[in-house]
């Protein structure tokens, strides 16, 4: 994991964003709840028209967790929203201390090897644009197929999100839900999902740059991503094939650890609990 790089600096749009590169930039004031002009995702609006010549296309090439001092405001505090290292932290000496389990490593693996590809779709509207995520994998040709969680019963894209560009070129979207569907070996296929996702940076020719934020609902990760990624078999820890921990204690420790707030930083109107987190996110132009 790294830090943003100053050099975002140069890519976000002046719309009034918080935005922390830990080097003590920060944009106009103005919670990013105030940016963009709307969202669509799962039970929302849906349109924005993909699939036109006008349409541009990435995919993801490299993915990175940020450290904690690297994100957005997701509050409107005036501080950066990122707890997912230290979540990751705890949770690796909760499970027996064992650094070496990298989980931003493993996530950069699985994108260099093809067996899980973020995808955007970005296209200019009348009042502003809309982007869309989904996700992929490649054969062993290196063709592209797009995992079909990635759209709704009715062939739309489930993770839509509405915004603007700036006068400099950047642009955000957002807030609003994304939902990124994977196949794991053994076509385990497992949701992860980021409520308030904000999508922040630059299109070009040739590919983009973007952060992607928001906050990790952690019963709909247990849900929807750790526990198929478990299965019956448990955790293998350090690597070595064999199972360390059993899923069950598995989800003992991770339920009683996301009790903690310093672990879980965002709670809703329900009381369902929160981990804020941050992506980098290097892009390629693409046709898919």
């Amino acid at each position: 994991m790294r830090s943003l790089p100053s050099a975002l600096v140069l890519l976000l749009p002046a719309t009034g964003c918080i935005i922390y590169t830990g080097d003590g930039f920060d944009a106009d004031a103005g919670p990013p709840s105030h940016c963009g002009s709307g969202s669509g995702g799962p039970g929302g609006d849906q349109g924005g028209g993909f699939g036109g010549a006008d349409t541009a296309r990435y995919t993801g090439v490299a993915v990175e967790i940020l450290e904690p001092d690297a994100g957005l405001d997701l509050d409107g505090d005036g501080d950066v929203d990122n707890n997912l290292p230290i979540a990751i932290d705890a949770l690796s000496q909760a499970l027996g201390g064992d650094r070496s389990w990298d989980p931003g490593a493993e996530l950069q693996r699985l994108v260099e090897d093809g067996a899980w590809v973020p995808l955007m779709q970005v296209r200019d509207v009348e009042d502003g644009l809309v982007v869309g995520l989904l996700a992929g994998t490649r054969a062993e040709d290196g063709g592209l197929a797009v995992l079909p969680g990635s759209y709704d019963d009715a062939g739309r894209i489930v993770s839509v999100l509405h915004g603007e560009r700036s006068r400099s070129g950047g642009f955000e979207a957002g807030p609003g839900p994304v939902r990124l569907p994977a196949r794991l070996a053994g076509d385990v296929d497992i949701v992860l999902p980021l409520d308030g996702a904000m999508v922040v940076g630059r299109t070009s020719e040739d590919g983009a740059a973007t952060m992607v934020a928001g906050v990790v609902p952690t019963e709909l990760l247990i849900e929807s991503a750790l526990a198929p990624y478990l299965g019956a078999d448990g955790l293998d820890i350090d690597g070595d094939g064999v199972a360390d921990l059993s899923t069950e204690a598995v989800l003992d420790t991770v339920a009683e650890l996301l009790d903690d707030p310093a672990v879980t930083d965002f709670m809703d109107d329900e009381g369902g609990r929160g981990i804020s987190a941050a992506f980098w996110i290097d892009w390629e132009a693409a046709d898919f």
